[in-house]
């Protein structure tokens, strides 16, 4: 299973980047994650390719943040993640 393609899809408004060793997380907006990966990578290639700069381990894992509302109901601003944007943002290949 590759996961799903990234797209320029409405309802993803970002993804959780989360290391499976030390436990350390961060969220990506969805516009950078396709501006850092492109449109067309799987979330597999990308969870892959995740290094984490706190423990140097490369037990990346991904979970997309979306938006449950309605289309109609999206006209107010998202709820916030439940941990903070971190930025500078996530680069390829590396986990902040």
């Amino acid at each position: 299973e590759r996961g799903y393609r990234i797209t320029k899809t409405d309802g993803v408004l970002g993804l959780y980047l989360s290391c499976l060793a030390c436990k350390r997380t961060v969220v990506m907006l969805w516009s950078d994650v396709v501006k850092t990966w492109g449109v067309g990578t799987w979330t597999r290639d990308i969870a892959r390719s995740l290094k984490c700069s706190n423990c140097g381990e490369r037990k990346g894992s991904i979970m997309a943040w979306s938006d449950s509302r309605s289309p109609a109901g999206r006209d107010d601003p998202p709820p916030a993640p439940c941990h903070p944007i971190t930025d500078p943002l996530v680069g390829q290949r590396r986990m902040l």
